[in-house]
């Protein structure tokens, strides 16, 4: 559990969060995604935070929270502005209204 190099500490929790997802434990997913940022910021990490909310989106989509993804996807944009391709969010709002039957709205023309 211990890095030598403290600027990677954050990768701890990161694969942790990963695990807990595999495994089911969402709690203890979203746990460690919010341990893996504050390590992150600790160390001056641009990685960590930007990792941090990748494993973000997944959770929310595992639970099915399509309004989350998107803002989640939003918030990959403010990294650098060119993390995300610029119709990612529509490809995420399609397959969510394919799968939620157009149930959430978001501002982005409703999902």
């Amino acid at each position: 559990d211990i890095v030598a190099n403290p600027l990677y500490s954050w990768c701890v929790p990161l694969w942790r969060g990963q695990e807990a997802l595999v495994a089911g434990d969402l709690a203890g997913c979203e746990q460690a995604i919010a341990e893996t940022a504050a390590c992150g910021i600790a160390a001056g990490s641009t990685n960590a935070p930007l990792l941090a909310t990748v494993l973000g989106l997944v959770l929310s989509l595992v639970r099915g929270d399509f309004v989350q993804v998107i803002e989640r996807i939003d918030s990959l944009v403010t990294f650098s502005g060119t993390v995300v391709q610029p119709n990612a969010a529509d490809t995420v709002i399609t397959r969510a209204k394919r799968s939620r039957g157009g149930r959430a709205r978001s501002d982005h023309g409703g999902i």
